[in-house]
Protein backbone atom coordinates (compact mmCIF):
# COMPACT_ATOMS: atom_id res chain seq x y z
CA UNK A 1 0.00 0.00 0.00
CA UNK A 2 1.17 3.34 -1.49
CA UNK A 3 1.73 6.00 1.84
CA UNK A 4 2.22 10.16 2.31
CA UNK A 5 4.12 11.29 4.74
CA UNK A 6 3.00 14.12 6.51
CA UNK A 7 6.21 15.03 8.57
CA UNK A 8 5.79 17.79 11.23
CA UNK A 9 8.68 20.42 10.35
CA UNK A 10 9.21 22.33 13.23
CA UNK A 11 9.64 19.13 15.23
CA UNK A 12 12.08 17.40 12.92
CA UNK A 13 14.40 20.12 12.54
CA UNK A 14 14.82 20.88 16.11
CA UNK A 15 15.26 17.12 17.00
CA UNK A 16 18.43 17.74 14.16
CA UNK A 17 19.70 20.94 16.41
CA UNK A 18 22.42 20.61 18.35
CA UNK A 19 22.73 16.49 17.55
CA UNK A 20 26.12 17.09 16.67
CA UNK A 21 28.05 20.88 16.14
CA UNK A 22 28.78 21.67 12.77
CA UNK A 23 30.25 24.66 11.34
CA UNK A 24 30.57 26.30 7.99
CA UNK A 25 31.84 29.19 7.10
CA UNK A 26 31.70 30.14 11.00
CA UNK A 27 28.20 29.39 10.82
CA UNK A 28 26.47 26.49 12.56
CA UNK A 29 24.59 23.59 9.91
CA UNK A 30 24.05 20.61 11.81
CA UNK A 31 19.99 21.44 11.89
CA UNK A 32 19.73 21.59 8.29
CA UNK A 33 22.54 18.35 7.77
CA UNK A 34 20.38 16.60 10.34
CA UNK A 35 17.46 17.38 8.82
CA UNK A 36 18.20 16.29 5.43
CA UNK A 37 19.76 13.33 6.52
CA UNK A 38 16.54 12.32 8.26
CA UNK A 39 14.26 13.34 5.87
CA UNK A 40 16.24 11.00 3.33
CA UNK A 41 16.26 7.84 5.77
CA UNK A 42 11.97 8.77 5.70
CA UNK A 43 12.63 8.02 2.27
CA UNK A 44 14.42 4.95 2.25
CA UNK A 45 12.10 3.49 5.24
CA UNK A 46 8.75 4.14 3.69
CA UNK A 47 9.11 4.66 -0.02
CA UNK A 48 6.61 7.26 0.16
CA UNK A 49 4.30 8.16 -2.66
CA UNK A 50 3.55 11.77 -1.66
CA UNK A 51 5.84 14.03 1.28
CA UNK A 52 3.90 17.01 2.73
CA UNK A 53 6.38 18.84 5.56
CA UNK A 54 4.27 21.39 7.21
CA UNK A 55 5.33 24.25 8.89
CA UNK A 56 4.23 26.39 12.25
CA UNK A 57 2.93 29.91 10.96
CA UNK A 58 2.26 30.93 14.59
CA UNK A 59 0.15 30.80 17.40
CA UNK A 60 -3.11 30.21 16.66
CA UNK A 61 -4.84 33.73 17.62
CA UNK A 62 -8.78 32.18 18.69
CA UNK A 63 -6.62 30.02 20.69
CA UNK A 64 -4.95 32.41 22.33
CA UNK A 65 -7.65 34.86 23.04
CA UNK A 66 -9.49 31.98 24.82
CA UNK A 67 -6.59 31.59 26.94
CA UNK A 68 -4.22 34.09 27.13
CA UNK A 69 -1.29 31.61 28.60
CA UNK A 70 -1.37 29.47 25.61
CA UNK A 71 1.85 28.49 24.72
CA UNK A 72 3.35 31.25 26.61
CA UNK A 73 6.56 29.51 28.46
CA UNK A 74 6.35 30.82 32.26
CA UNK A 75 10.05 30.15 33.69
CA UNK A 76 12.04 32.50 31.66
CA UNK A 77 14.92 30.80 29.38
CA UNK A 78 18.53 30.31 30.53
CA UNK A 79 21.01 31.87 28.25
CA UNK A 80 21.83 28.69 26.58
CA UNK A 81 18.01 28.22 25.51
CA UNK A 82 17.66 31.50 23.96
CA UNK A 83 21.24 30.80 21.65
CA UNK A 84 19.63 27.69 20.74
CA UNK A 85 16.06 29.22 19.52
CA UNK A 86 17.96 31.87 17.81
CA UNK A 87 19.86 29.37 16.21
CA UNK A 88 16.95 27.17 15.21
CA UNK A 89 15.30 30.19 13.58
CA UNK A 90 18.01 31.21 11.66
CA UNK A 91 18.48 27.51 10.24
CA UNK A 92 14.47 26.79 9.48
CA UNK A 93 14.55 29.32 6.30
CA UNK A 94 17.28 27.56 5.30
CA UNK A 95 16.11 24.30 5.61
CA UNK A 96 12.69 25.15 4.01
CA UNK A 97 14.91 26.76 1.18
CA UNK A 98 17.44 23.03 1.05
CA UNK A 99 13.90 21.02 0.82
CA UNK A 100 12.54 22.86 -2.16
CA UNK A 101 15.35 22.72 -3.78
CA UNK A 102 15.12 19.19 -3.68
CA UNK A 103 11.84 18.78 -4.83
CA UNK A 104 9.51 18.56 -1.02
CA UNK A 105 6.27 19.92 -1.31
CA UNK A 106 5.88 21.99 2.25
CA UNK A 107 3.28 24.52 3.82
CA UNK A 108 3.04 27.44 5.80
CA UNK A 109 0.49 29.57 6.98
CA UNK A 110 0.40 32.56 8.97
CA UNK A 111 -1.43 32.38 11.96
CA UNK A 112 -2.05 28.56 11.48
CA UNK A 113 -0.60 25.83 13.29
CA UNK A 114 1.24 22.79 11.57
CA UNK A 115 -0.78 20.36 13.76
CA UNK A 116 -4.08 22.04 12.16
CA UNK A 117 -2.42 21.74 8.73
CA UNK A 118 -2.09 17.90 9.12
CA UNK A 119 -5.66 17.54 10.35
CA UNK A 120 -6.69 19.09 8.11
CA UNK A 121 -4.59 17.83 5.09
CA UNK A 122 -5.59 13.69 5.73
CA UNK A 123 -9.03 13.89 4.76
CA UNK A 124 -7.95 16.33 2.18
CA UNK A 125 -5.50 14.02 0.34
CA UNK A 126 -8.28 12.72 -2.05
CA UNK A 127 -7.11 15.49 -4.90
CA UNK A 128 -4.40 13.66 -5.72
CA UNK A 129 -6.53 10.50 -6.42
CA UNK A 130 -4.20 7.99 -5.32
CA UNK A 131 -5.70 4.36 -4.81
CA UNK A 132 -5.37 2.56 -1.79
CA UNK A 133 -2.67 5.13 0.31
CA UNK A 134 -2.53 5.61 4.36
CA UNK A 135 -1.08 8.96 5.57
CA UNK A 136 1.62 8.21 8.47
CA UNK A 137 2.28 11.50 10.03
CA UNK A 138 5.89 11.85 11.34
CA UNK A 139 6.74 13.84 14.58
CA UNK A 140 7.37 12.77 18.13
CA UNK A 141 4.27 15.22 19.33
CA UNK A 142 1.74 13.01 20.98
CA UNK A 143 -1.16 15.37 20.20
CA UNK A 144 -1.27 13.63 16.89
CA UNK A 145 -2.72 10.67 18.95
CA UNK A 146 -6.45 11.92 18.54
CA UNK A 147 -5.89 10.96 14.92
CA UNK A 148 -5.11 7.46 15.27
CA UNK A 149 -8.62 6.42 14.08
CA UNK A 150 -7.66 8.01 10.36
CA UNK A 151 -3.80 8.02 10.38
CA UNK A 152 -0.56 6.52 11.87
CA UNK A 153 2.06 8.47 14.05
CA UNK A 154 5.55 7.66 13.16
CA UNK A 155 8.50 8.70 16.55
CA UNK A 156 11.43 8.90 14.47
CA UNK A 157 13.34 9.22 17.32
CA UNK A 158 12.35 6.03 19.28
CA UNK A 159 11.43 4.80 15.88
CA UNK A 160 8.09 3.53 16.72
CA UNK A 161 5.44 3.68 14.81
CA UNK A 162 2.04 4.01 16.94
CA UNK A 163 -1.24 2.87 15.41
CA UNK A 164 -4.87 2.54 16.92
CA UNK A 165 -4.02 -0.82 18.23
CA UNK A 166 -1.09 0.19 19.90
CA UNK A 167 -2.35 2.99 21.60
CA UNK A 168 -5.00 1.07 23.24
CA UNK A 169 -2.87 -1.51 24.50
CA UNK A 170 -0.07 1.58 25.92
CA UNK A 171 -2.89 3.52 27.68
CA UNK A 172 -5.27 1.47 28.30
CA UNK A 173 -8.33 2.79 26.80
CA UNK A 174 -9.42 3.65 22.93
CA UNK A 175 -8.14 6.20 20.90
CA UNK A 176 -11.10 8.00 21.37
CA UNK A 177 -11.03 9.32 24.63
CA UNK A 178 -7.57 10.91 23.90
CA UNK A 179 -8.55 13.92 23.88
CA UNK A 180 -10.43 13.40 27.18
CA UNK A 181 -7.25 11.90 28.64
CA UNK A 182 -5.36 14.94 27.71
CA UNK A 183 -7.32 17.70 28.84
CA UNK A 184 -7.49 16.42 31.94
CA UNK A 185 -3.77 15.63 32.49
CA UNK A 186 -2.98 18.81 30.67
CA UNK A 187 -0.28 19.79 28.08
CA UNK A 188 3.04 21.20 29.53
CA UNK A 189 4.78 21.44 26.19
CA UNK A 190 1.71 24.29 25.21
CA UNK A 191 1.21 25.52 28.82
CA UNK A 192 -2.14 23.58 28.92
CA UNK A 193 -2.23 22.72 32.94
CA UNK A 194 -5.49 20.26 32.45
CA UNK A 195 -7.39 19.69 35.64
CA UNK A 196 -5.59 20.85 38.58
CA UNK A 197 -5.00 17.86 40.58
CA UNK A 198 -6.07 14.90 38.01
CA UNK A 199 -2.83 14.01 36.18
CA UNK A 200 -2.24 11.57 34.15
CA UNK A 201 -2.57 8.57 36.53
CA UNK A 202 -5.82 10.10 37.74
CA UNK A 203 -7.14 10.86 33.72
CA UNK A 204 -6.56 7.32 33.37
CA UNK A 205 -8.23 6.04 35.99
CA UNK A 206 -11.35 8.04 35.64
CA UNK A 207 -11.66 6.99 31.73
CA UNK A 208 -11.18 3.66 32.41
CA UNK A 209 -13.84 3.43 35.23
CA UNK A 210 -16.22 5.39 32.66
CA UNK A 211 -15.93 2.18 30.50
CA UNK A 212 -16.25 0.38 33.92
CA UNK A 213 -12.84 -2.16 33.15
CA UNK A 214 -11.61 -1.42 36.48
CA UNK A 215 -14.96 -0.68 38.74
CA UNK A 216 -15.40 -4.40 39.72
CA UNK A 217 -10.98 -4.48 40.36
CA UNK A 218 -10.93 -1.32 43.35
CA UNK A 219 -10.93 -1.88 46.55
CA UNK A 220 -12.12 0.78 48.70
CA UNK A 221 -8.79 2.78 48.84
CA UNK A 222 -9.25 3.22 44.81
CA UNK A 223 -12.71 4.07 44.72
CA UNK A 224 -12.09 7.11 47.78
CA UNK A 225 -8.75 8.29 45.26
CA UNK A 226 -11.37 7.77 42.45
CA UNK A 227 -14.09 9.44 43.72
CA UNK A 228 -11.80 12.31 44.27
CA UNK A 229 -11.07 12.64 41.18
CA UNK A 230 -14.85 12.78 39.65
CA UNK A 231 -15.30 15.35 42.37
CA UNK A 232 -12.10 17.54 41.05
CA UNK A 233 -13.51 17.15 37.17
CA UNK A 234 -17.13 17.89 38.45
CA UNK A 235 -16.06 21.11 40.45
CA UNK A 236 -13.61 22.44 37.62
CA UNK A 237 -15.59 21.34 34.23
CA UNK A 238 -15.32 24.69 32.83
CA UNK A 239 -11.42 23.93 32.63
CA UNK A 240 -12.09 21.03 31.22
CA UNK A 241 -13.97 21.92 28.58
CA UNK A 242 -11.53 24.82 27.81
CA UNK A 243 -8.57 22.16 28.09
CA UNK A 244 -10.46 20.02 25.44
CA UNK A 245 -11.44 22.92 23.06
CA UNK A 246 -7.91 24.49 23.20
CA UNK A 247 -6.63 21.11 22.49
CA UNK A 248 -8.67 20.29 19.35
CA UNK A 249 -7.85 20.30 16.16
CA UNK A 250 -9.23 23.16 14.00
CA UNK A 251 -10.27 22.11 10.37
CA UNK A 252 -8.62 24.40 7.37
CA UNK A 253 -10.12 24.92 4.68
CA UNK A 254 -8.37 22.67 1.72
CA UNK A 255 -8.01 25.60 -0.90
CA UNK A 256 -6.35 27.69 1.95
CA UNK A 257 -3.88 24.69 2.41
CA UNK A 258 -2.98 24.43 -1.36
CA UNK A 259 -2.74 28.53 -2.15
CA UNK A 260 0.39 28.36 0.88
CA UNK A 261 2.26 25.65 -0.53
CA UNK A 262 5.81 26.67 -0.69
CA UNK A 263 6.34 25.18 -3.99
CA UNK A 264 9.04 22.65 -5.45
CA UNK A 265 11.73 24.87 -7.15
CA UNK A 266 13.01 21.96 -9.99
CA UNK A 267 10.88 21.30 -12.48
CA UNK A 268 12.98 18.69 -13.92
CA UNK A 269 15.45 15.57 -12.92
CA UNK A 270 18.49 17.06 -13.68
CA UNK A 271 17.03 20.63 -12.12
CA UNK A 272 16.83 18.85 -8.94
CA UNK A 273 20.43 16.57 -9.63
CA UNK A 274 22.37 20.17 -9.95
CA UNK A 275 20.67 21.79 -6.81
CA UNK A 276 21.03 18.80 -4.74
CA UNK A 277 25.15 18.93 -5.46
CA UNK A 278 24.85 22.85 -5.41
CA UNK A 279 23.63 22.77 -1.85
CA UNK A 280 26.09 19.83 -0.32
CA UNK A 281 28.94 21.63 -2.09
CA UNK A 282 27.63 25.47 -0.34
CA UNK A 283 26.97 23.74 3.49
CA UNK A 284 30.38 22.00 2.99
CA UNK A 285 28.90 18.11 4.01
CA UNK A 286 31.27 16.43 2.63
CA UNK A 287 30.06 13.18 4.14
CA UNK A 288 26.96 13.50 2.24
CA UNK A 289 29.24 14.88 -0.52
CA UNK A 290 31.02 11.14 -0.83
CA UNK A 291 27.91 9.24 -1.35
CA UNK A 292 26.29 11.70 -3.45
CA UNK A 293 24.19 9.69 -5.54
CA UNK A 294 22.90 7.00 -2.66
CA UNK A 295 22.01 10.56 -0.47
CA UNK A 296 20.07 11.80 -3.51
CA UNK A 297 18.57 8.81 -5.49
CA UNK A 298 15.15 8.75 -2.68
CA UNK A 299 14.78 12.85 -3.55
CA UNK A 300 14.84 11.65 -7.34
CA UNK A 301 12.48 8.77 -7.00
CA UNK A 302 9.64 10.76 -4.86
CA UNK A 303 10.32 13.71 -7.60
CA UNK A 304 8.94 11.04 -10.37
CA UNK A 305 6.38 9.59 -8.80
CA UNK A 306 2.90 10.66 -10.03
CA UNK A 307 0.33 13.28 -7.80
CA UNK A 308 3.72 14.90 -6.83
CA UNK A 309 3.56 17.77 -9.86
CA UNK A 310 0.81 19.37 -7.66
CA UNK A 311 3.30 21.11 -5.94
CA UNK A 312 5.38 22.05 -9.01
CA UNK A 313 5.10 25.85 -10.66
CA UNK A 314 2.25 25.63 -13.61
Amino acid sequence: MKSILLIDGNNLMYRGLGRAHMTHNGKRTEGIFMGLSMLKNLLVQFEPALVFVVWDGGCDPERRAKYPDYKKRKIKKTKAEEVEMKEFYRQVPKFVDALSKLGIMQVKIKNREADDIIYSLIDGLEMFSLPDVKTIIVSTDKDFFQLLKKTNVYNPVKGEMMTEELYEKTYGFPVEFSLMYKAMSGDRSDNLPGVFGVGAVGATMYIKTLLKTENEKMGLKEKTKLQKIVDKVDKNFEVFELMFELMKFKRIDLTEIVSNLIHPQPQALSELQDNGMKLISDYGFNSLLEQFGSFLIPFELLFMKPGNDIGKKP
